[in-house]
């Protein structure tokens, strides 16, 4: 085990001889990330549908420029939670693929509206159950 930790210094030791101020300033800006106000389901859903898009290999660059181009928020219908889950995925493909097929794999917007009607059938909202969890609250919050 303690060769385990050996190695896990000596990856920190060489980040540390390497390291450039933007690495030290995007770990000060992740360090003081706290939970937001008003961190609701639909929220919750945003932020997850965002991960879902950069998964799976997505190419970064491709996924952020089409997050930045308001297309995926359109094709999720801003992200309310009670209408996504009645959404039919085939039928966002038809509409908006072509300008969000950069988020990789077409099976992403399954998972989108899968998710949502998983979400509304919880019985507590997920936030609730997310903010009342042991999960330290600066590990909940992803910057979108």
């Amino acid at each position: 085990m303690n060769e385990i930790f050996d190695l896990i210094d000596d990856v920190i030791r060489r980040v540390d001889l390497y390291k450039t101020q933007e690495l030290d300033a995007e770990k000060r800006r992740r360090l003081d990330k706290k939970v937001p106000d008003g961190f609701s389901n639909n929220k919750m859903l945003r932020i997850s549908a965002y991960v879902i898009a950069y998964s799976q290999n997505a190419n970064s660059d491709r996924v952020r420029r089409v997050l930045d181009s308001g297309y995926f928020d359109n094709a999720f219908l801003n992200f309310n939670v009670e209408i996504v889950g009645q959404l039919n995925p085939c039928d966002i493909a038809d509409t908006y693929w072509e300008k969000i097929k950069d988020i990789y794999q077409v099976h992403k917007l399954f998972y989108i509206v899968f998710l949502a009607r998983k979400i509304n059938r919880m019985s507590r909202p997920l936030s609730e159950i997310f903010l009342n969890s042991d999960i330290p609250k600066e590990s909940l919050m992803i910057k979108i």
